[in-house]
C-alpha cells in the first residue's frame, strides 16, 4: 500500500512538473498592465503573476507530500 501511495505521489509530482513547464512556456513574459485612473491611483493587473505563484505552490506542496510519503 505504501509503495502504491508513494508511486501515485511521484506520478502527481511529475504531472505537475510537466504542467508547470508547459505553463512557463506559454507565459514566458508576465505582463503587468498599469493604468492611471482619474485620481492618480495606480491600478495593476497581476492575475497572471498570481497564477504563476499558485502553480508553484501546488508543485511545492505535491513535492513535499511525495517526500513525506517515503
Amino acid at each position: 500500500m505504501t509503495d502504491t501511495v508513494h508511486s501515485a505521489a511521484i506520478d502527481t509530482v511529475e504531472l505537475l512538473r510537466k504542467e508547470y513547464d508547459q505553463y512557463i512556456q506559454q507565459k514566458k513574459a508576465l505582463f503587468i498592465k498599469a493604468t492611471y485612473s482619474s485620481n492618480s491611483v495606480l491600478d495593476v493587473d497581476v492575475s497572471s503573476l498570481v497564477d504563476s505563484y499558485k502553480v508553484k505552490a501546488q508543485l511545492k506542496a505535491a513535492s513535499e507530500t511525495a517526500d513525506n510519503s517515503e
